[in-house]
């Protein structure tokens, strides 16, 4: 049967060197790990940033985001060109706190503290960004930080990045320069660009990995998150890109293409918020079964919840069906009926009376409809060819 058997590979991932060989420092020897002295004033801004994985194989950065009316919504900030959109977001790791323990000294940091599963929420290509909603409050014991920023359209005279180059422990670099407003890639200062550029790091770089992380002004607030560039420990002088958040707000001008309706959910018009540590809520337990998990448009699905614990007593129920972000049901038990094919996840967000959510997600599988009088033809084909069978004999 050898000769017989394919195999479909769906990803490729490189294996030669896991994720756990802690004793392999594969970024440059220029990054400045952040429990050096450089880091003590970025202290609680550090506790934002988080290395992230998406659909098992992406590496990236991102941040943990305050909002206006700072409820502590995990809302996460990162690149689009990472990877992450409607499809991808339920399939976001993020690792808290990967670090070394000493400056300098052998990279030992542990991938222990982690959660996984979140809700798109918004990305702009132009000026690569993507939001999404964490699919719970990170763990207390992750001691993550919910950081401020700026959405003013003045450059910074001076930036700090925060980052994991190649996927390693997190690093701290810092430009004390004014930093210049150009399009993606351009030299060139133009006060409509998307970007800001940073001519070159002073102290650290970025690398591969460090994509999607943020850049702060000198009052602790995030001004940008990193789309690419040229610096490297080998390339010191050469310039690194950001997209805007002052882009980022406005974005293509519609809930899923701005930050605005996010982080700012009230329209208050706040262009700048402070970071702040928001205790993590005591959120309930949520897991939800789907009856039939495949399927076909038309047919009615039943999907029912089972909910415990939390902060509060009552809870409140938000069904996403086809992942469009769009509440399609607000019971603790629905049904549903596709009227088109879909193959994507569902998703319940539930909330208790203390204001604590969770969300949950599966996957669901809705193919096309049986077409109609199709059984007939192929009995009458399959009469046909009793008939010719015959004939032959």
């Amino acid at each position: 049967l050898k000769e017989h058997t394919q195999f479909n590979l769906k990803h490729i991932n490189q294996g030669f060197r896991s994720i756990e060989a802690a004793e392999i420092n594969k970024s440059g020897s220029c990054n400045i790990d952040v429990v050096c002295s450089q880091g003590d004033a970025w202290r609680d801004d550090i506790r934002s940033v988080a290395r992230i994985v998406i659909g098992g194989s992406g590496l990236c950065t991102g941040t943990l985001m305050n909002n206006v009316t700072g409820d502590g919504t995990p809302y996460f900030l990162s690149a689009e060109h990472c990877g992450i959109t409607s499809g991808t977001a339920p399939s976001l790791v993020v690792y808290w706190n990967y670090e070394t323990s000493v400056c300098d000294g052998t990279p030992n940091g542990s991938l222990s503290q982690f959660q996984s599963g979140s809700q798109f929420r918004a990305l702009y290509a132009a000026s690569d960004f993507a939001l999404v909603e964490l699919d719970e409050v990170p763990d207390s014991s992750f001691n993550a930080y919910y950081a401020g920023w700026d959405v003013s359209s003045a450059a910074p005279n001076s930036a700090v990045a925060i980052h994991h180059p190649s996927g390693d422990e997190k690093r701290i670099s810092f430009d004390n320069d004014p930093l210049t407003i150009t399009a993606y890639g351009n030299d060139s200062p133009s006060s409509n660009g998307t970007h800001l550029r940073v001519g070159a790091w002073d102290e650290g770089t970025t690398e591969p990995g460090s994509s999607g992380s943020g850049i702060w002004n000198s009052d602790h607030r995030l001004v940008g998150t990193l789309s690419g560039g040229a610096a490297s420990c080998s390339a010191p002088n050469d310039p690194d890109w950001y997209g805007r958040m002052s882009v980022h707000w406005t974005g293509g001008g519609s809930n899923a293409t701005r930050l605005s309706n996010w982080l700012d959910p009230n329209g208050s018009g706040t262009t700048a918020v402070d970071g702040a540590q928001i205790a993590a809520c005591d959120a309930p337990s949520v897991s939800f079964t789907i009856n039939p998990s495949s399927t076909t448009v038309g047919t009615e699905v039943t999907f029912t919840s089972t909910v415990s614990g939390g902060s509060g007593q009552g809870y409140t129920y938000a069904w996403d069906f086809n992942g469009d972000s769009t509440t399609d049901a607000t019971t603790a038990n629905a049904t549903y009926t596709y009227n088109s094919t879909y193959n994507g996840s569902v998703r319940l967000t539930v909330t208790d009376d203390a204001s604590c959510s969770r969300s949950a997600t599966q996957n669901i599988t809705v193919g096309p409809a049986p077409s109609s009088g199709g059984g007939g033809s192929m009995f009458w084909i399959l009469i046909g060819l009793g008939l010719v069978a015959r004939l032959r004999k």
